[in-house]
């Protein structure tokens, strides 16, 4: 059976690097929000919010049809319950799903941004750490335990 790992965390975390070493690693594929954003748009930059549903749409049709053949990784924000569920539901029966929740506290996460042409404003990525650290209890809900694993700051991402 295939895996789907789902990648939890705030813009800067460095979800993208770490989506790239886990499929090296096991061979699955990327389905990336902001692969899919560049793909329609030209640009990862988030300009046009009203393209929000078709860029999700094709994120979680490529889960769907990805997930069949292959481990996959989705590459998003992922900061909500629901995203996770959702995720999780494309799949078929017997799927494993791996939560990789990045704690990495916003600070650090503006100062990974240093230099990068899309920048994400502070107050939206403090925004989206709330939204995140308020629905860590209910990781449990959605994965089984020693299915979710933390990566913390210290650690190389």
């Amino acid at each position: 059976m295939n895996t789907l790992h789902i990648l939890i965390g705030i813009p800067g975390c460095g979800k993208s690097t770490y989506a790239q070493t886990l499929a090296e690693t096991t061979g699955g594929r990327i389905v990336s929000s902001d692969g899919i954003r560049k793909e329609l748009t030209g640009t990862e930059e988030y300009l046009y919010p009203e393209l929000d549903s078709k860029v999700f749409g094709i994120f979680h049709s490529r889960v769907s049809d990805w997930i069949k053949d292959t481990d996959v990784i989705a590459d998003a924000t992922n900061i909500h319950v629901k995203d996770w569920k959702k995720n999780i539901a494309l799949c078929p029966p017997g799927t494993v799903a791996i939560a990789h929740w990045f704690d990495i506290c916003p600070d650090i996460a503006m100062k990974r941004m240093e230099g990068r042409e899309r920048q994400v404003p502070r107050e939206v990525v403090d925004r989206m750490w709330d939204i995140m650290t308020k629905n860590r209890p209910h990781l449990a809900d959605c994965f089984e335990e020693d299915r979710i694993e933390i990566i913390g700051e210290d650690e190389k991402t």
